[in-house]
């Protein structure tokens, strides 16, 4: 059970280059020094990413990689993985959206929307 009435929902065919930028709101205000997240920082599971905290927002996003090692996006090499993805998120989050910029109808504008109760 999720609160405040949420339900899951599951946003199909998100290319490496929609979770990139995704990713890149998620560390888009932290400060050189590592402060000033503005709970935005993402929360995964399935692979792991690198970012610089010194480079300019928008361009911090290092490596992406999934969870058994296979790279599918760097800075120097651009997408390595042609395939798509399923996020999982509340309803609220793949729906109006937040404050913080997690708008995964902006985010993933195309993308296949399904919620479960």
């Amino acid at each position: 059970m999720l609160p405040f009435a949420n339900s899951l929902a599951v946003i199909g065919n998100v290319s490496v280059s929609t979770l990139v930028n995704a990713l890149e709101n998620s560390v888009s205000r932290i400060q050189p020094g590592g402060t000033g997240t503005d709970g935005r920082f993402v929360q995964i599971a399935g692979f792991e990413f690198d970012y610089d905290r010194s480079l300019a927002a928008g361009s911090r996003i290092v490596e992406v990689s999934l969870a058994d090692g296979t790279e599918i996006w760097s800075a120097a090499e651009g997408e390595l993985f042609s395939g798509e993805f399923d996020i999982a998120t509340n309803s609220f989050l793949a729906g109006a959206g937040t404050p913080d910029g997690y708008n995964f109808d902006i985010l993933v504008a195309g993308g296949q929307k399904r919620q479960r109760t």
